[in-house]
């Protein structure tokens, strides 16, 4: 039992203090207090992860769009963290994964960094590198979801008006 409550201190711990490699917590770093920050990134975490259960997308998409929407919006995103995305790429395969997988290890940059000028920090042109591609590779996917919903929505009300 001791364990137990050892290993959850220390993840409150993590989930508290540690950042490195998060977009949009670095973004809203610069203005809001860190607590107010991981407060606002989970929130918008927990809408999406309902919102996604009632959205008229193939069921795939309602399971995965959580989690790169956490991925999106993590204080704390390291390379290694991309192995939670690794079955996704057989399950059905996005520009946004192999984005992902092409993008993310630019964070390994940080040793590089961290010799010149002695901080573990990216600096924002690398995160902007790494991230703005990601949200676009994402917006793009959804909207090929939406249009191929679309169409077979269409195809359907058009086999329905032959058949009547």
């Amino acid at each position: 039992v001791q364990e137990w409550g050892n290993l959850l201190k220390q993840m409150g711990v993590y989930s508290r203090h540690w950042y490195f490699n998060g977009p949009f917590y670095t973004l809203l770093d610069i203005w809001l207090i860190q607590e107010a920050n991981r407060l606002i990134l989970s929130s918008v975490v927990l809408m999406a992860s309902i919102g996604a259960a009632f959205l008229r997308i193939p069921l795939r998409w309602r399971l995965f769009l959580p989690l790169a929407v956490y991925m999106l919006f993590t204080p704390t995103l390291y390379p290694w963290y991309l192995l939670w995305l690794a079955p996704w790429l057989v399950i059905g395969p996005t520009r946004f994964l192999f984005g992902c997988f092409a993008l993310i290890p630019l964070s390994h940059l940080v040793r590089s960094f961290k010799q010149i000028d002695g901080e573990w920090a990216l600096p924002a042109a690398i995160m902007f590198v790494e991230f703005l591609p990601l949200c676009w590779l994402l917006l793009l996917d959804l909207r090929d979801v939406y249009r191929k919903r679309q169409r077979q929505a269409a195809l359907f009300s058009d086999f329905s008006a032959r058949t009547s």
